[in-house]
């Protein structure tokens, strides 16, 4: 093979990888960041709050790139990068759902209770049983459903520190692509989520303001997820479940975690069962896909 075409070859290989992987990963989140500013302003959107996390993330980045470039500390270079594009993508991607909400599709609630029923799931039956447990297992069932953010930084600061750049590459790489899907198909199937005799969750009534156009001005400390179908909080499980699986030790523990945030999520983020089924299968196609295109690139 001459030089010219291993150095072609090499070059094939960059794709979601060092240093290109970074880079292009930006490219992604601000090209979806115009979405969101474009969508809200033509919304009639007003987000307060931004600049605060945009100069946070920002400072991520750079020290990350400055680290990247001095060569001293790789493993804090690269979990400065990846914290810094996980909150941008977080961050954006919240944004994009309230922006989804105002197409106003029709509400799927009847078909998803219908086809919860055909599955011989009763929700209200669940809210009982998971009131009517101690406070103490209630407690940790609300704090594996809410560790969801917390959890995937500790990971990429978990997978720097062991040298598996690797992992966090799935990682981002299916998170983004599932992300994408999952926003989607909440705009296109939007729905109100199962509740009970404690009234309307709190997202719900957002989701609704912004079907009706009375919400175009919120912090963005206060915005909540909107997202029923698929849940997302079941894409994220699945996702850092595979993404820690053997050889590495953390497997268990994570698997563990991550099986009370399953029971938990129908009831404390109101979620039919088909959401939860949806979720796994938009990890699962993220997932072919990510691997399917690595694995081209690889023999490229």
């Amino acid at each position: 093979m001459s030089i010219a075409s291993r150095t072609d070859a090499n070059a094939s290989r960059k794709f979601l990888d060092d240093p290109d992987y970074i880079l292009r990963a930006w490219a992604v989140i601000l090209t979806l960041a115009s979405i969101d500013w474009l969508w809200a302003w033509h919304a009639g959107f007003e987000i307060s709050g931004l600049m605060p996390v945009v100069k946070g993330v920002a400072m991520f980045a750079a020290f990350g790139f400055l680290i990247d470039y001095s060569r001293r500390a790789p493993r804090v270079a690269e979990a400065a990068h990846y914290c810094a594009l996980w909150i941008g993508f977080f961050v954006a991607l919240e944004i994009l759902s309230y922006a989804v909400a105002t197409l106003r599709m029709p509400l799927w609630d009847s078909q998803f209770a219908r086809a919860d029923a055909a599955l011989g799931f009763n929700w209200n039956a669940g809210f009982d049983w998971i009131t009517a447990l101690s406070p103490w297992l209630r407690s940790i069932l609300e704090h594996a459903y809410h560790n969801t953010i917390i959890q995937v930084l500790l990971l990429t600061a978990f997978f720097a520190a062991i040298k598996r750049r690797d992992r966090n590459r799935e990682l981002l790489w299916i998170g983004i692509l599932s992300g994408l899907i999952t926003i989607t198909l909440s705009g296109l199937f939007p729905a109100l989520g199962p509740y009970g005799k404690g009234g309307m969750p709190r997202w719900s009534a957002v989701l609704l303001t912004l079907r009706d156009g009375s919400l175009q001005k919120f912090a963005l400390g206060s915005m909540t997820g909107v997202v029923s179908f698929p849940s997302f909080h079941t894409v994220i499980a699945v996702l850092v479940v595979y993404v820690n699986r053997p050889p590495l030790r953390s497997f268990v523990p994570v698997a563990i975690l991550n099986a009370l945030m399953l029971v938990a999520i129908p009831f404390a983020g109101h979620h039919y069962l088909v959401d939860m089924i949806a979720g796994v299968a938009v990890t699962t196609v993220s997932i072919l896909i990510v691997r399917t295109a690595r694995t081209r690139c690889a023999r490229a």
